[in-house]
């Protein structure tokens, strides 16, 4: 430990218990921003003191917040929290790889999404998919009905833009498993770095980078590449009725893990170069305000093939 202060295991697993309380009370408003942040007090307790005391943490955040949630929800969100938090502290602790850990949890919460879906469809008989369509295109009849009380909005601009929505809707949903996968990495990747971080803070024994120029395609990456690729030709081949769907929803994650690996060579080369301020105000810029997401999709693809970081390429342009 990186201090002389005996911890009490029973005083961390009170502790743990009461920052999920809050953080699952906070999550009725703000159900996104608090699920990026929502096992970091779960995968500490159980690195740090084990799985008894974590089991002790799990059952009084879950009795405690019966009180203000509903039991189904809150008993499915707490198995989730509780598989991944075992999963995640099991990784931290044996030292597995950063990324493994990152992107083996993404793939447990997705299938743990799927299979809430499916349990969902089969007790309410409700397509979940088609319950996301009608919420959104009713979000859009709402803002028409609202935009055409304006005497100065023009009819002609109002049937372009609900054409445009209803194509982004139909865009959504396309990709729908895709931009799930992504939002379940996203929330992977921020609770075990963030968990990471506060450990290191009192242990000695993790040497985990957490610099985000870290972040490298690895040959096991490529492999996994080239095995989607010829999967995909495969399922061309074969004429597989969804092959389009599917093409799109892999290259949408493909692309997501290219522009992250675009972002890290960015990020390395400027590391010296720029403040910490600039470096994150750049990319915000790129994308955001120019639009230019692709531009780091193609850096990314270069380095895939040319590994700039191992060559020690240190300048740019």
């Amino acid at each position: 430990m990186k201090n002389n202060v005996k911890e009490n295991p029973w005083i961390n697993a009170i502790m743990a218990s009461l920052l999920a309380i809050g953080i699952f009370y906070i999550s009725r408003s703000m159900s996104f921003m608090v699920a990026l942040v929502e096992m970091v007090p779960f995968i500490i307790l159980y690195v740090n003191d084990g799985w008894k005391f974590s089991l002790l943490s799990f059952a009084l955040s879950f009795l405690a917040s019966l009180i203000f949630s509903n039991p189904v929800d809150i008993s499915l969100r707490m198995a989730s929290i509780v598989i991944l938090t075992i999963f995640i502290g099991e990784g931290i602790k044996r030292k597995k790889e950063l990324k493994k850990i990152v992107l083996y949890s993404s793939f447990i919460k997705f299938a743990i999404f799927l299979g809430l879906s499916l349990v969902y469809y089969l007790v309410s008989k409700d397509n979940p998919v088609d319950l996301l369509r009608g919420n959104m295109n009713a979000m859009i009849d709402d803002s028409i009905k609202t935009l055409s009380m304006d005497v100065n909005f023009q009819m002609e601009e109002m049937d372009s833009m609900v054409a445009l929505l209803r194509e982004a809707v139909d865009l959504v949903i396309s990709v729908l498993p895709a931009f799930t996968f992504i939002t379940a990495y996203i929330i992977m990747a921020i609770n075990t770095i963030l968990s990471i971080y506060v450990l290191k803070k009192v242990r000695e024994d993790l040497n985990y980078s957490l610099k985000f120029n870290s972040y490298r395609p690895t040959e096991s990456y490529k492999m996994g590449l080239l095995t989607i690729g010829l999967a995909l030709a495969f399922l061309y081949l074969m004429n597989f009725n969804q092959i389009e769907l599917l093409t799109k929803n892999v290259l949408a994650v493909l692309s997501f893990f290219l522009a992250l690996d675009g972002l890290a060579l960015m990020d390395f080369y400027y590391e010296k170069k720029l403040p910490k301020f600039f470096r994150v105000l750049f990319p915000i810029i790129f994308i955001v305000g120019l639009k230019m997401y692709v531009f780091y999709v193609v850096i990314g693809i270069m380095d895939l093939l040319l590994d700039f970081r191992k060559r020690g390429i240190r300048n740019v342009g």
